[in-house]
């Protein structure tokens, strides 16, 4: 049953001060429109959840036993939505005044649309590259390698769409997961996100869902939210959060491309990776650089 214009799902790990000023600026910037707002809290060791439970007392607070992530929480959140839409939201982020109405709007107006985003700018206000296509092999390989800004960098501008200002209404294939606006009942349909899939590719599994259910996704360059960015992964061991990164990436490509390609995809980038950082400690100028500095520091001692 609807009873809200619109649920704000957020789900936090250890982001207690970023999660109060997001859910302060929720109440103090957004009018004209009804919410409620459920916070799946996965298990944080920094009070963040009595925090929530203590200031925030209209929030509906679920606490995890274990870490559920993004997707496992979202999803939770999901299940028990009043809202006509659903916005998955990350904790540090702020939302300016207007920007939950214009999409809710914006949404309501076009129905064939089944997911919105809008302009993200970054803690010091500088617009952040979000929203385009859905990444094939060949650009997965090309992100997660130096190719990108080298050899290959107009075609990685092209599929990035860097000659777009994010200043139009746009049709696109993938939103920023920080912040998507979608209907509720469409969420629903595709069964949210697929669990497997914890942290990294969850927005790109969303979207394409949504697309093969005959639904639009569009950029919406009239509204917008201020994003801190990677505050809960930043508190987790690299190597733990590079794990989970590259088996999200497999859990995502081998459905839609097969195990074995799936599978060269991630040797490929393996082996780039290794080969990048062995050519960086090899490559004469740089080598050359560093003995000079440090010959230049011993003689001036």
């Amino acid at each position: 049953m609807t009873t809200y214009d619109l649920t704000i799902s957020v789900v936090s790990y250890n982001t207690r001060d970023y999660l109060r000023q997001c859910l302060n600026s929720i109440y103090e910037n957004t009018q004209g429109i009804s919410f409620e707002i459920i916070v799946v809290d996965n298990a944080s060791t920094d009070g963040s959840a009595e925090m929530v439970a203590q200031q925030f007392p209209s929030v509906h607070l679920i606490k995890n036993n274990e870490n559920r992530f993004f997707s496992g929480g979202h999803n939770q959140a999901l299940a028990i939505a009043s809202g006509q839409f659903f916005l998955i939201l990350n904790p540090d982020t702020i939302v300016p005044t207007g920007t939950l109405p214009r999409l809710v709007r914006f949404l309501k107006e076009n129905p064939k649309v089944g997911a919105v985003s809008c302009r993200e700018y970054d803690s010091n206000g500088n617009l952040v590259v979000t929203a385009g296509n859905l990444p094939g092999p060949a650009i997965q390989i090309l992100e997660w390698t130096y190719l990108r800004g080298r050899v290959f960098k107009r075609a990685w501008d092209r599929f990035r769409l860097v000659d777009w200002n994010r200043d139009s209404l746009r049709r696109v294939d993938v939103v920023s997961g920080c912040f998507i606006m979608a209907r509720t009942t469409l969420l629903r349909k595709i069964k949210g996100f697929d669990e497997r899939i914890r942290l990294y590719f969850t927005e790109h599994d969303l979207c394409w869902n949504i697309g093969k259910a005959d639904y639009e996704i569009y950029f919406v360059p009239d509204a917008h939210y201020i994003h801190a960015g990677q505050r809960s992964t930043s508190q987790y061991p690299k190597e733990y959060i590079r794990k989970i990164l590259f088996e999200d990436m497999i859990q995502y490509y081998t459905p839609r491309y097969g195990r074995l390609r799936s599978s060269l995809v991630m040797l490929t980038i393996r082996f780039l990776r290794k080969l990048e950082r062995t050519l960086y400690y090899l490559w004469p100028p740089r080598w050359f650089r560093f003995a000079m500095s440090k010959l230049v520091t011993l003689v001036e001692s």
